[in-house]
């Protein structure tokens, strides 16, 4: 016998029928945003979990749960925002949404004196004008269920860290943006509630290292000189302090708490540093706080002095 497929109405009350409710978790290709999205299908919400190409909608759907949904949003276009606000208003129906978890984020690591503007100006639009656009498309089904909102920031957004001033920059701008809302949507019962990651350990290291020869092959010639061996020193200093941090499932929990917690905290430290750099910078001199950072990531910190490095890294890359 063959069943005729099921209408919006009856897919709707087939996929709504958790007490949970539904959220929408943007960035899910991989990473946190993958593993907040699965953590959320398992804790009964459905999730519409935004991805910018098919090929990725196509390995979620893979988890096999009906209650997880992939859409087709690229924070940068306006298209896609609207087309999957269309969407899951039709789904959802007069439920709304009980959460976004606004996970989408890209890095970019660069000394600021030769970081490409274009370069900077798309990493402001997907880590801050993206996440904004997001936030306006999705606030009136938000506001039918009096949802939270999750911004997922860094402890970036609290300390800068050499050669990641484009990166850190953009994380400031999204505490700064999540500290308005918070208090403008306070009349409506909305909590805007901060995710800040610090060593997350992804799978993403391989990417790190290859992304930044990349960019190191767009410095000047001069930027070249002046930068290679200190940058390169800083993406091995990243890349260990990564490896030893946390993975990414942690993150996931962190935004389930938000998710459920009565009354949420408004900031959510999560993994390695991302409580003691913060300390540091409330307590310590700038001049001793610079220090601290120089040294982490493997910067000269002596003011005024040469930049003197051990060829270390480049031989080693070179396989001498």
């Amino acid at each position: 016998m063959v069943f005729p497929p099921r209408t919006m109405s009856e897919e709707r009350n087939c996929i709504m029928k958790t007490p949970l409710g539904a959220v929408l978790v943007t960035g899910t290709s991989s990473g946190m945003g993958k593993a907040c999205a699965l953590r959320l299908v398992r804790a009964g919400y459905v999730v519409f979990a935004g991805v910018r190409q098919e090929r990725d909608a196509q390995t979620l759907k893979q988890a096999g749960s009906s209650r997880l949904i992939p859409v087709i949003l690229d924070v940068t276009d306006e298209h896609t925002i609207a087309a999957a606000v269309s969407l899951i208003r039709e789904t959802v129906g007069d439920a709304g949404l009980v959460g976004l978890v606004n996970n989408a984020g890209v890095a970019v690591t660069a000394p600021m004196e030769v970081v490409p503007l274009e370069e900077l100006r798309r990493r402001f639009d997907i880590n801050v004008f993206g996440q904004v656009a997001v936030i306006q498309a999705f606030l009136p089904l938000i506001r039918q269920a009096r949802g939270r909102i999750l911004n997922v920031s860094s402890v970036g957004g609290k300390v800068t860290i050499p050669f990641n001033g484009a990166f850190c920059s953009s994380k400031y701008a999204l505490e700064s943006i999540s500290d308005a809302l918070r208090m403008e949507l306070l009349p409506w019962g909305i909590h805007v509630i901060v995710i800040e990651p610090g060593s997350i350990r992804t799978a993403a290291g391989d990417k790190l290292d290859a992304d930044s020869e990349a960019m190191l092959k767009r410095f000047s010639a001069s930027g070249t000189k002046l930068y290679a061996q200190a940058y390169r020193a800083f993406v091995q200093s990243l890349l260990k302090i990564e490896e030893e941090g946390v993975g990414p499932e942690v993150m996931a929990e962190i935004a389930l708490r938000a998710l459920t917690a009565r009354t949420p905290r408004k900031r959510y430290p999560v993994g390695p540093k991302s409580r003691l750099l913060p300390l540091l910078a409330t307590f310590l001199p700038t001049n001793a706080l610079d220090a601290f950072r120089t040294r982490l990531f493997g910067v000269p910190h002596q003011f005024g002095s040469a930049p003197r490095f051990s060829h270390r890294v480049d031989l080693e890359r070179k396989g001498q």
